[in-house]
């Protein structure tokens, strides 16, 4: 939901490229990051594949390895970004990171667990985390995303 600092670290040698919001932090000192909004990643992708660690919600430290397989020109009327695949569904905002993930799955799967019905009065819906669709992934646009950093 794009509710926390984020970056996307791109490995050069000895150093690290950061490109996210983390530099939008008011308690960070940080003039290490780029701005996402004026550092296209696929500048940062050496060729037509590479990799990133992507890391989303600093504290909770959500760290995914992306993986660039192939460029190819864009489809006419296609929408970009899209998701083309994955596994098992994304868990909700603010579960507490992977231990707290794996604490409200357990929790979730057991209704004899002190802490399922909690759970499932905080999710609000049902929850299966192997329902995984890549067409049900939303990207928000990146004009709202300015505006809500205060840059739009």
């Amino acid at each position: 939901d794009d509710k926390h600092l984020h970056e996307f670290q791109f490995p050069t040698g000895d150093a690290v490229i950061r490109i996210g919001l983390s530099g939008l932090d008011p308690f960070e000192d940080d003039d290490k990051t780029m701005a996402s909004w004026e550092t296209p990643l696929k500048d940062w992708f050496p060729g037509a594949q590479g990799q990133c660690v992507y890391v989303y919600d600093f504290g909770d430290d959500w760290i995914h390895r992306v993986t660039l397989e192939s460029r190819r020109p864009a489809e006419p009327r296609g929408r970009y970004p899209r998701c083309t695949g994955g596994e098992r569904r994304g868990p909700p905002e603010d579960v507490g990171g992977p231990h707290g993930y794996l604490q409200f799955l357990e929790a979730l799967s057991n209704p004899r667990h002190e802490d399922h019905r909690m759970y499932k009065e905080w999710i609000g819906v049902p929850w299966d985390a192997e329902d995984f669709r890549p067409g049900d992934v939303e990207f928000s646009s990146p004009s709202r995303r300015l505006r809500w950093a205060g840059l739009g």
